[in-house]
């Protein structure tokens, strides 16, 4: 007795994606008939399913363009340890004075500009 292949991840994603595409297919089969039913020109249906499908894709790029710039702006922002120039640790004769570069936790108060 053969024992049945145990489908992986990849192969029931890739069939619950060509699901949804065809389910897509079908609604957009029977919008496009509603829409011929109705009394509009065949070519007038389709382009105007055509003007929706890239008005939603234009609203997803413009969706995922701020996601992206929000997700860039703050990996790229200093660390909670970074200070402006300005906020440097001082000694008592004014001089500069070398910090660790470890974090401790007077370090991650919020001190600059940044946040």
């Amino acid at each position: 007795m053969e024992l049945a292949a145990q489908t992986t991840f990849a192969e029931r994603a890739g069939r619950t994606q060509g699901r949804m595409w065809w389910g897509f297919v079908r609604l957009e089969r029977k919008a496009h008939g509603c829409l011929v039913v109705q009394g509009w020109a065949l070519g007038v249906a389709k382009a105007a399913l055509l003007v929706i499908k890239l008005v939603v894709l234009g609203v997803l790029f413009y969706a995922a363009f701020w996601l992206a710039l929000c997700f860039c702006s703050w990996s790229l922002r200093p660390g909670l340890c970074a200070r402006p120039i300005g906020m440097m640790n001082r000694n008592q004769n004014g001089a500069p004075v070398q910090m660790d570069s470890g974090c401790s936790m007077a370090d991650t108060r919020s001190t600059s500009a940044f946040f």
